[in-house]
């Protein structure tokens, strides 16, 4: 088995494509998550999403820079595919 495969076994339970993540930064000082347009911290920010936000999830991870990295479908004015650091998010099955 593939180490990517194992990686999505491992943490996307309950995130399948058509699955819904929501944006959960417990941090005081900040209540909200970088949607990125690349899987890494250097990668540019597409948007900053609230606390609460959901997003359709793709099923994709990839590990980055130590992270996890979800990728999401973004609507809106900057549509098109994002990634978000998995620590900043809520899965369908912890909701």
């Amino acid at each position: 088995m593939s180490e990517m495969k194992k990686l999505q076994d491992e943490h996307l339970e309950g995130v399948t494509g058509g699955s819904a993540v929501t944006v959960f930064n417990d941090s005081e000082e900040y209540g909200y998550a970088n949607v990125r347009e690349l899987p890494s911290l250097s990668g540019p920010i597409m948007l900053k999403a609230v606390n609460g936000r959901q997003f359709p999830a793709t099923g994709n991870v990839i590990n980055a820079d130590g992270i996890d990295w979800y990728e999401v479908i973004v609507t809106g004015e900057t549509a098109g595919f994002g990634w978000i650091a998995g620590g900043l998010l809520k899965f369908s099955n912890e909701l």
